[in-house]
């Protein structure tokens, strides 16, 4: 038994560090980022933003989506203290947790998810 203690230890400690690695990934959720009006929304701003804030990855691999016709902003997937330290940035107004909702069935109003591009939403031919 005392010679399997080494592969053991190796073992566990393997599996300890890819949980860590795992419940980093679970701990990001998307964030919705308000910035101030009289800064651009563009993809390098975001970027530049996100530079100062994410730990682990590239910002890039942080960056989800750049708003640009009704709000200066992006989402970002982020852990909560990445979160928590974008909010305190100059030129950002806010960072709150992004939410899905759902209004209803879509088939109920005449509506399909069409198969060719998941979330496209096409009528229903008859």
């Amino acid at each position: 038994m005392a010679k399997y203690l080494p592969i053991l230890a190796i073992t566990f400690t393997f599996l300890g560090i890819l949980q860590c690695y795992a419940n980093d990934d679970d701990s990001r959720k998307v964030y919705i980022v308000l910035l101030d009006p009289s800064l651009e929304s563009t993809k390098d701003v975001a970027l530049e933003f996100l530079a100062k804030v994410v730990e682990g990855r590239t910002p890039a691999e942080s960056l989800v989506y750049v708003y640009k016709n009704v709000v200066t902003g992006f989402a970002a997937r982020l852990t909560v203290k990445e979160a928590e330290k974008l909010a305190r940035l100059q030129g950002v107004l806010s960072v709150n947790p992004g939410q899905n909702y759902q209004i209803g069935n879509p088939t109920a109003y005449g509506l399909e998810l069409s198969e060719k591009s998941a979330g496209e939403i096409s009528p229903i031919s008859s």
